[in-house]
C-alpha cells in the first residue's frame, strides 16, 4: 500500500512539473525536482527507521564508480546543463575522450567482459577518485551505497558480478521508482534508459 502511494505521488508531482515547464527546460527541471523529492523521502524513511548516517561511503572511495550507470533522458539533460555551465573547454574535451574510450571497451560486450575491464572504465565523470558532477549525479549513483565499503573494495578487486553488498533496504526502491517515472515521462527514442556514456554522447 505504501509503495502504491509513493508511486502515485512521484507520478503526480512530475506530471505537474512537466506541465509547468517550457519544452527546452523540461528535462533538467524534471530531473532536479525528482532528485530533490527522492532524497527527501530517503532521508525521511531512513530517519524514521533509525538508519540515517549508516552508509559507509565517503568522498574518494569510488569502487562503485566503475559500473555502467543507466540514466533517463531528463537526468542526462540535467547533466548537460551542468557541463555547459561549469566545465572548462579542457574538462569538456577530457569527458568526450573518456566517453569514446568507455564506449569502445563496453558497448556490445557481455557483463563478464565489461567487469573484466572495470579498472579501465571508470565513470566518465570520475577524476582522481572524485565525481566532477556530484551535485547533479544520476539517481542510480544516489541509490548505490554500502554499510561497509570494504565489501565494495573486495568485490571490485575480485571482479565479483554478483557480490552481496550490505545496504539499507529503502534507498534503491525509492530512487528507482523516481528514475522509472522520469524514463516513462520523457523516454529516449528507443525507450527506457541508456548507459551514461552513450546518453551523454547523444547530448554533448
Amino acid at each position: 500500500m505504501a509503495e502504491d502511494a509513493w508511486d502515485a505521488a512521484v507520478s503526480d508531482m512530475l506530471a505537474r512539473v512537466a506541465g509547468a515547464c517550457s519544452p527546452e527546460e523540461t528535462g533538467a527541471r524534471l530531473a532536479a525536482r525528482a532528485c530533490e523529492m527522492g532524497e527527501y523521502m530517503v532521508k525521511k524513511v531512513e530517519t524514521s527507521q533509525g538508519m540515517e548516517g549508516t552508509s559507509d561511503c565517503e568522498k574518494g572511495c569510488g569502487w562503485c564508480c566503475h559500473a555502467q550507470v543507466p540514466v533517463s533522458k531528463p537526468e542526462a539533460e540535467w547533466l548537460r546543463g551542468w557541463i555547459n555551465e561549469n566545465f572548462s573547454r579542457a574538462h569538456r574535451d577530457d569527458t568526450l575522450a573518456r566517453i569514446a574510450r568507455n564506449r569502445d571497451l563496453t558497448e556490445g560486450r557481455s557483463l563478464e567482459e565489461r567487469v573484466a575491464v572495470w579498472d579501465q572504465t571508470p565513470c566518465i565523470f570520475l577524476h582522481e577518485s572524485v565525481c566532477r558532477v556530484y551535485p547533479v549525479r544520476p539517481l542510480v549513483c544516489r541509490a548505490w551505497h554500502a554499510l561497509n565499503r570494504e565489501q565494495c573494495r573486495r568485490a571490485f578487486l575480485a571482479r565479483e558480478t554478483g557480490a552481496e553488498i550490505d545496504n539499507t533496504p529503502f534507498r534503491n526502491y525509492i530512487l528507482g521508482v523516481v528514475r522509472d517515472e522520469l524514463a516513462r515521462i520523457m523516454p529516449w527514442p528507443g525507450g527506457g534508459v541508456l548507459p551514461l556514456p552513450e546518453a551523454m554522447a547523444c547530448l554533448i
